[in-house]
């Protein structure tokens, strides 16, 4: 670990190691504050190596429970474009897949679909970081069709092991 960080962080799944994985550094913080088990260097933020790289933690403490986390995550890009789909990098790849005149939405589609799809956009395309090469291939498949009405959110509405 590089020392001016906090933590070293692996998220381990059905699929392998995730380069990256918003929901559980969002949990890794809660439960490291909350537990003592990391010291941070500097109160109210946790820098922490992750494969993918540096990610910044900012949390927020209501006495001795953490209240709110932001994340700072690595730099992300579009990897590609101008296929049906578009995929992009935040840590993983995803494909995304807005409605469009001959897909109607994932929601359509068996979850069998959908996998499948993603492991022959696998197999026919090379998704490689940049700058780190053992981050590879989709692993992620979210959608985005819009706000929710209610909330005024984006959708997200599918996640899978995809290799």
């Amino acid at each position: 670990m590089y020392p001016p960080n906090d933590a070293g962080v692996l998220f381990i799944e059905t699929s392998g190691c995730l380069p990256m994985c918003g929901h559980g550094t969002i949990g890794t913080v809660t439960v490291a504050i909350e537990q003592n088990l990391i010291r941070p260097k500097t109160p109210g933020v946790l820098n922490l190596e992750v494969p993918a790289g540096l990610v910044r933690a900012e949390y927020v403490l209501d006495g001795s429970r953490v209240s709110s986390v932001k994340i700072t995550n690595i730099k992300s890009y579009l990897a590609a474009e101008k296929l049906t789909v578009d995929v992009a990098h935040g840590g993983n790849f995803y494909v995304i897949v807005d409605p469009q005149p001959n897909f109607p939405g994932l929601e359509h589609y068996k979850a069998e679909q959908l996998i499948a799809w993603a492991r022959a956009m696998n197999e026919k395309y090379t998704f490689t970081h940049p700058e780190n090469d053992t981050i590879r291939g989709l692993s992620h498949r979210p959608r985005y069709d819009g706000p929710e009405p209610r909330t005024g959110y984006g959708q997200t509405c599918f996640r899978c092991n995809c290799r």
